[in-house]
């Protein structure tokens, strides 16, 4: 047989070249068994199709001919790979290529597990005799060791010891439900993961710049850490503040994992990356257009503006571009399973989630079935809906697939809790010794966030009577809140990066070097050749934007010259080397303060 990673189907490698209509090819299929496998099938077009366009090992002849050739069966009728036309006639006589599902839906370490319990050899394509047997390797240590590397290969967690394997108080979630036979046959030991369910709570603070995640355990609150390339490392307090950015090294290998495995799919950290490892090779790469194009650090903001921007283009690593499609309301159903499929949008936020979820649901710490998100006070009902619908699908996903349809996976749920401001009152108050009282305590936030800025008003008092019948130890009595919708970090950042475009216009027009406007600004006269929504003229502003980065943190650029020597792309597509002249005072003392002051009036009116 032939396994296709691509289809993700098992192909018979040996197919019939007799010439037979469609009634006579599944009346052969109802007979049909090869590996002891049953239930094989007639392929759909779209299938044979997908596999005659790749280096499919059969192919052979002109055009996209099978064993030269020209006609075959399909599901409904024939196609002809000539050309790729497909006839419906069901009494078309073609030759016939059986292909089955009954690894498709498997993750990668199951298809291995898989292939390994029914004694079958496996050997990359091209197959030659000479080839050696891809199990050769792992005649001592046997299948479920295949385990020990999958959360490292994930999500860089630790790698699994013996223990995991053997120990009784340990075992692996992934074989809950194995035959006991082949448990006792290779000395491990499944554990099913219910009982490694928590019954704490795990807070998410899905930010701009960067997420927190936080649980209770035992009422003492934990921070994790996420995207760390290496947690046997001394912790530093800013390793829990987890960069929200996604590193795409490999398109193609990314989605033939996520887009076919519904969970704790085989997404290697080789093809994709998150969080502290993404930001740290985007920091030591900035000048390098290929790798800022192929980081995704605005996961938030393009949540929040997809509908009002044009569409997000990023390239990853090996030159690949991606499409981004607009985020789509995906509500999993309570209590069921997932499905995934190729056609499925793919959307960031739902694989950022996961990550979030293998680390928080990782198997030396528990799994997590509650989880509560903050928001932004001015976030639209209907976007905070889609990324909450997007973290279900996530978060659930991480899960290992041996929980789904246990009774106690019917607890899982994300829900709102508060607004970011309100949340951030709430534990602020108790955490700075501040005491309610009968009348209340008045307390009002300022929220200078990454995308945002939040404000919240209230009081922090005492139960009354009544309240305190029913159980309130404590009242937060919300007033009121407001916001200013481009007060934050970022959106500073990219407004500093145009006004530096527009001080440089006339090297901008020399160069025809094209950049972003962003939303809060208005554009000026002669910009139409200037503003552009083209992926040159986005990586031109992130660009520029990392050089200033320093001075919106520091309050000073890193060459003190005022001079930045940068490589930017032109309309064509081509770099360009040239020499940017930052006007540090204008950005500071007359947008920046000028700006940040419009916030706190703002903030006082409110």
């Amino acid at each position: 047989m032939i396994f296709d990673t691509k289809t993700k189907l098992l192909w018979d490698a040996n197919p019939s070249l007799d010439s037979i209509d469609l009634p006579a090819a599944k009346t052969k299929l109802e007979k049909f068994i090869l590996a002891d496998l049953k239930q094989w099938r007639l392929p759909l077009s779209d299938e044979i199709k997908e596999i005659t366009k790749s280096s499919f090992p059969l192919k052979k002849g002109q055009n996209y001919r099978i064993l030269e050739r020209d006609y075959w069966l399909c599901e409904t009728g024939s196609i002809n790979l000539d050309n790729h036309v497909f006839s419906s006639p069901q009494y078309y006589a073609s030759s016939t290529l059986f292909c089955n599902d009954a690894v498709s839906q498997m993750t990668f370490e199951g298809f291995l597990h898989f292939c390994k319990r029914n004694n079958w050899a496996l050997y990359p394509h091209p197959y030659e005799k000479k080839t050696q047997d891809l199990f050769s390797n792992f005649v001592e240590r046997d299948s479920p060791f295949l385990f020990e590397s999958v959360d490292y290969l994930r999500a860089r967690l630790p790698k699994l010891d013996n223990a995991q394997f053997t120990d009784a108080a340990k075992g692996l979630w992934e074989l809950w439900g194995a035959e006991v036979p082949y448990l006792n046959e290779h000395g491990v030991r499944a554990r099913n993961p219910s009982i490694d369910i928590k019954d704490w709570n795990v807070a998410i603070d899905f930010g701009t710049s960067s997420s927190v995640v936080a649980y209770l355990e035992n009422g003492v609150s934990k921070l994790l850490r996420i995207g760390v390339d290496d947690f046997w490392k001394k912790q530093e307090p800013s390793d829990y503040e987890n960069p929200t950015i996604l590193e795409f090294v490999d398109f193609h290998a990314l989605f033939s994992e996520w887009q076919n495995t519904v969970y704790q799919p085989l997404v290697e950290w080789g093809n994709v990356r998150c969080s502290h490892e993404a930001l740290h090779n985007l920091r030591n790469n900035e000048s390098d257009s290929k790798v800022v194009a192929s980081v995704f650090n605005k996961i938030k903001q393009w949540a929040l503006r997809e509908s009002k921007d044009t569409r997000k283009r990023i390239t990853d690593r090996k030159g690949l571009e991606h499409e981004l499609a607009p985020l789509t309301l995906r509500q999993p159903v309570k209590g069921e399973p997932l499905s995934v499929s190729p056609q499925d949008p793919f959307d960031p936020v739902e694989l950022y989630a996961w990550y979030l979820g293998l680390n928080i649901n990782w198997r030396g710490r528990g799994i997590f079935l509650r989880y509560y998100m903050t928001f932004p006070i001015a976030y639209p009902t209907e976007i905070k809906q889609k990324i909450l619908s997007s973290f279900r699908r996530g978060l659930q996903r991480s899960f290992p697939e041996t929980l789904i349809g246990q009774e106690a996976f019917s607890q899982f749920k994300v829900e709102e809790r508060a607004s970011e401001p309100a949340a951030y009152a709430a534990a602020a108050l108790p955490e700075l010794g501040i005491q309610p009282t009968v009348n209340g305590s008045a307390y009002a936030v300022f929220d200078f966030g990454g995308g945002t800025t939040d404000f919240d008003f209230g009081l922090y008092r005492l139960p009354t009577a009544d309240e305190e019948d029913f159980g309130t130890e404590l009242v937060f009595e919300h007033f009121g809140s407001d916001g200013d919708n481009f007060l934050g970090g970022e959106n500073l950042l990219e407004n500093m990066a145009y006004r530096t475009f527009i001080h440089n216009i006339e090297l901008c027009r020399t160069n025809k070097i094209a950049f972003t406007r962003p939303l809060d600004a208005e554009d000026f006269p002669g910009s139409e050749m200037f503003l552009e929504k083209t992926q040159a003229a986005e990586t031109n502003s992130l660009m520029l934007i990392s050089k200033l980065r320093p001075l919106w943190e520091t309050g000073v650029v890193n060459n003190k010259s005022g001079i930045e020597k940068i490589a930017l792309l032109s309309r064509e597509g081509e770099k360009v080397s040239v020499e940017l002249a930052i006007p540090q005072d204008k950005l500071v003392n007359e947008y920046l303060t000028s700006r940040i002051k419009q916030g706190i009036e703002n903030f006082l009116i409110a």
